[in-house]
Order: C-alpha cells, then sequence, then structure tokens
C-alpha cells in the first residue's frame, strides 16, 4: 500500500514578486519515483526548495510526513571537486557513517574470543537491559566485554535493531 510522503497543496512562491509557482498541487507517494525536469527558470529549485521546507511558499501547504528525509543537491553546490561521488554521499549521512564504524568495531570484537567472554552472561545482560527499556528499537544494549578489565574495544553498545538481525 503507499503512503503519503509529502504533498503541495495550492502552492504559490515569487522572486522579487515575480511568481514562479502558481498554485501548484502535488503528492509524492511512496514506492513512487518522480522525476521533476524543465527550462531553466520553470520553477524546479523553488519546487524543491519548498518541499525541502528552505523557503516558505507565499501561499498554500506543504505537508511532509514525520521523519521523512530528504536528499537534494542544489545546483549550486559547494562539493569538493576532488571528492568521490562515495564520500560526497557519505558527508551527507554522518550518522550512517558513525552506525557503519561502530559495527566495524563490533565486528573486530566478535571476531576476537578475548573480548566476548561469556555468552550466556551477555544474554543474561541484554534479557536485564531489555527488560527496562520501553522504546526497544532504540534502546542502547551494552557490548563491551563481559570481563571488563579487558580493554578491547572502544565501541561499548549496540541497538537491538543491530542484534536481532
Amino acid at each position: 500500500m503507499k503512503t503519503q510522503l509529502a504533498s503541495l497543496n495550492h502552492v504559490t512562491a515569487a522572486y522579487f514578486d515575480a511568481p514562479v509557482l502558481r498554485d501548484v498541487t502535488l503528492e509524492f507517494l511512496s514506492q513512487e519515483v518522480v522525476g521533476v525536469v524543465g527550462p531553466n527558470g520553470a520553477g524546479k529549485s523553488t519546487l524543491l526548495k519548498c518541499l525541502l521546507g528552505e523557503l516558505p511558499p507565499d501561499e498554500g501547504t506543504v505537508v511532509r510526513a514525520r521523519n521523512l528525509t530528504i536528499g537534494y543537491l542544489p545546483q549550486e553546490s559547494e562539493l569538493d571537486p576532488a571528492a568521490t561521488a562515495w564520500e560526497v554521499m557519505q558527508e551527507a549521512v554522518p550518522a550512517l557513517r558513525a552506525v557503519e564504524t561502530a559495527l566495524a568495531e563490533v565486528e573486530e570484537q566478535l571476531g576476537n574470543p578475548k573480548c566476548t567472554g561469556s555468552l550466556n552472561a551477555w544474554k543474561k545482560r541484554w534479557s536485564a537491559r531489555r527488560s527496562c527499556c520501553n522504546d526497544t528499537k532504540h534502546c542502547a544494549v551494552p557490548v563491551s566485554p563481559i570481563r571488563s578489565r579487558r580493554p578491547c574495544a572502544r565501541s561499548d553498545w549496540m541497538t537491538p535493531a543491530m542484534i536481532e538481525r
């Protein structure tokens, strides 16, 4: 079933009293791929800026789903010309890079028998932590070495979503 991600309802936007968008109504649904094409000055960037919330419409409303993330690369970018596309993409989502780094550290810990300790002891810690955490999707679970005197890893957390996969 498709859900509404964003919509523009009777949006009008102008630059210096020159109308760029006039009474635009659009709906963006999940599982759709949308392309915006048109000649220079047609309002493509203005439309996207309204959708992003960077430019409030002069008239009408813009509605975005809660927690919606929209990727946008402006025409006048300040990208490092020496950077690869992959590097630019990683900079756009710094939280993803932090999670990837944490996962790599956890993988390293799990492969080191000196750090993992007793699996039963870890399961007990996980169960105790999970029972006191109401929001298990965002509940941090300790994965530091069971025998905490061993300084094996820098990362000491993992979310249940990472564990349950």
